[in-house]
Order: structure tokens, then sequence, then C-alpha cells
């Protein structure tokens, strides 16, 4: 520059000296005219690249780049920016299409040159409609030209790592979105993916983590058909205990044939030096007496008042009492008066307090009414005692929900 700048050859006047030069550059002068593949090479080529795609997608740590094909489904669909047309080889697409009798050529990516057999409609989705798409035979891939659709639908597309939005440039509706596959934008929602590699319905089902089989069918829809499923595992990690009838199976058919009996307490709070009470409910009439203890071992004392008020006052015996495992209930004293009388001493299983429900569920309905009674009349915890006498002496006198 220097140099020449002496002889008056400066960048000023370069161009007015030579002339400026030609607009088209150099790299865009190649011979383009001939390819150098033929239109068979170039499909086979495509056909050879889509097999090796889906190959290699199954190995790990591989990393394919894809042009211009979709390695998924011939039915994808795949926004291309390079594409000035839609394209499609798929017939079975197309909603409309009707066929040229002069062919429409289209350049490849390669240079060479297609026709286009037809032009139709593609409907994409309910509110995204694709117009002018070419059908190319033998063509391999489904391309959806991002001109195209921005200038058809006035409309923007955002792309980022994992996805794209279609939306209107007006109001921001969503017409369209997609997902990131293999290097491609396809459009739609990502495909479901597909338990079909295990050996089996109880391999799969082990490796899951021992779902229930509907849930399993939700996961892999080709086990719908699927009825049962044995696991033994299942049955032994699962299993639970079988529930109690809420009503017994067999009713007895006179009153005092049954008496239920169960002793609540200590209580936190003493009533006038009382913690305990202890309940006798009839099966066949639920009638119910409680009466009020110090101590646990009033028992015996207070169940032979109950038995000589029943046979002096109603004239009936008492045939059989049922109880929970309560020491209380097996004493030598109280099992002596049983054997004098001729009743019977039906007690629970252990830990089984459910067989007991009857006096259980009493002594709970009982607690509940007295403490409403306490709370209702603003009435010291202290006062529990005549609370709970109190409470029986109303449910006795009300309709039971268990006699019909």
């Amino acid at each position: 520059m220097h140099v020449l700048q002496e002889d008056g050859y400066t960048q000023e006047n370069c161009y007015s000296l030579h002339g400026f030069p030609s607009k088209t550059a150099n790299v865009s002068q190649a011979d383009t005219t001939k390819s150098k593949f033929t239109e068979d090479e170039y499909q086979e080529y495509l056909r050879l690249k889509c097999s090796s795609l889906t190959q290699s997608s199954q190995a790990p740590n591989t990393s394919t780049t894809c042009i211009s094909q979709s390695i998924e489904s011939h039915n994808s669909w795949v926004i291309d920016s390079g594409a000035s047309d839609h394209i499609s080889g798929n017939t079975s697409l197309f909603s409309t299409i009707s066929f040229q009798d002069k062919p429409h050529f289209i350049t490849l990516a390669n240079g060479s040159k297609t026709s286009s057999k037809g032009v139709g409609r593609v409907i994409l989705s309910p509110s995204l409609t694709l117009k002018s798409v070419h059908f190319v035979s033998n063509c391999p891939f489904n391309l959806i030209s991002l001109s195209q659709l921005t200038k058809l639908f006035n409309c923007s597309v955002t792309f980022d790592h994992k996805s794209f939005v279609i939306q209107e440039r007006g109001s921001g509706r969503q017409i369209g979105k997609g997902y990131e596959a293999g290097g491609l934008y396809h459009f739609g929602s990502r495909p479901r993916v597909s338990c079909v590699a295990a050996p089996s319905p109880k391999v799969l089902h082990d490796r899951l983590g021992h779902p229930h089989l509907s849930k399993l069918k939700k996961m892999c829809p080709e086990l719908s058909g699927l009825q049962t499923l044995e696991c033994e595992s299942c049955q032994l990690g699962k299993h639970v205990r079988s529930t109690f009838p809420k009503k017994s199976l067999s009713q007895c058919n006179s009153s005092f044939s049954i008496i239920h009996s169960d002793i609540w307490g200590p209580s936190r709070i003493s009533s006038f030096g009382f913690r305990y009470f202890v309940t006798f409910i009839d099966e066949f009439s639920r009638c119910t007496w409680v009466y009020l203890m110090k101590d646990r071992s009033e028992l015996l004392s207070i169940f032979t008042s109950f038995l000589h008020e029943i046979k002096n006052q109603l004239g009936r015996v008492i045939k059989i009492l049922r109880s929970d495992n309560a020491k209380e209930y097996f004493s030598s004293a109280l099992s002596a008066v049983l054997i004098s009388h001729g009743i019977l001493h039906q007690s629970t299983c252990p830990h089984t307090p459910q067989q007991n429900g009857i006096a259980e569920k009493k002594n709970r309905h009982l607690v509940e009414i007295a403490r409403t009674l306490l709370l209702g009349a603003h009435i010291p915890v202290h006062q529990w005692g005549d609370a709970l006498l109190t409470a029986c002496f109303l449910i006795n006198r009300m309709p039971s929900s268990s006699q019909s």
C-alpha cells in the first residue's frame, strides 16, 4: 500500500482505475449444472443415512447430525428454514391433492432437481393447515417451509433447545408447537415412550417396582389385553389384614342373651374421685348400663350388683358375657360368679379390639356425647361423670341405628 501510493495507486482510486468487481462472488460461480450425484444415487444416500441414524441412536455416547430428514417417522413434519416450499412424499398425509400435468421442479440440497407430481393441502392441527404442499414421490421426509409458514399465518416461531412455539403476531395465540429430536425440530407432541423391549410383562412389572396392573397398562398400551398378572412378591409384600364386618353375621333373638362389656379409663382428670367407668350393653336391644369406678378392681362388685338387678327387676338371665382380655375379667372371683350362674364368658383374640366392637363403639359414643354436653353448657371438665350418666340416660331413650 505504501509503495503503490507513490504512483497514485491508493484504495480511494482503485475502483476508478480498474472498475468494480462482479456482484457475484467467486464461491457462487461454481459449476452447479453438473451434480456429483444422480437423482437415484441421492435417494439411495438418504435411505442409507436414515438407517444408519436409526441404528446409531441406540448406541450410547453417539452424536449424529441430520440436515433434512426425520429419523423418527415418515409421518413426522420438520421445520426447515432452508426450504422455500412445503414438501411431502406421503400421499396419505394430504387432505386434498391435485396432480399437475406440467411438473414443477424443486432443487434439492445436493444441487440436483426433482419434479413435484402434485400440490395439495395438509391439516397439521385444527388451527394449522398447510396450503400449496408439493408432493414429491419417493421423498422420505416431510418439510415445513419456515418462510411460507410465517407469511401465510402472519405468525412468529420461537425456538429453544428443547421445543418451539408458533404464535399469532397480533394476539399471541398459540397455533402450534413442536419438539427437538436428533438435531431437528418436529411439529407436534413428543412421541410417547413405548416399553416394548422387555422380554415379558412380569419382567417389566418387576423392573418398574411392582406397580398395579392398571398403571402398567397406562404406561404400556401394548399390555391392554392382559387380564391378570401373577406376582408372588406382591401377594406377600402388599397383603393386609382382612377388614372386620360392620355387623355380626349371627344376631341374638332375645334380650340379655349376650352382654358386651368394656372398661374405659383412666381419665387424666378425675370426676369426684372417679377415673374409670364400665359399660354393659345388651346386644339385642342395645340398652346400656354405665357404672363409674375409682379403681378397676371394683368390676367384681359392680357386675354382681348388675347381675342381681337384671334377675330381680326384669326377670331375665344373662347367658353370655363378652369382653376383651383385661385381667379384671379373668380374676378367680369373677370366674367363680360366672360359673355359679351358668354364664359363658367369651373373650376376644389378643390385640384384636375389633371383636369387641359393640362395647368399644358404645364407649366412644358416650364420651363424645358427654364432651358435647360439657362444652354446650360451659361446665367444668371435672364434671364429666355426671355428663356421662346423663348421656347414657338420653341414648337409651333414642332410636338405635343398629336396630331395624
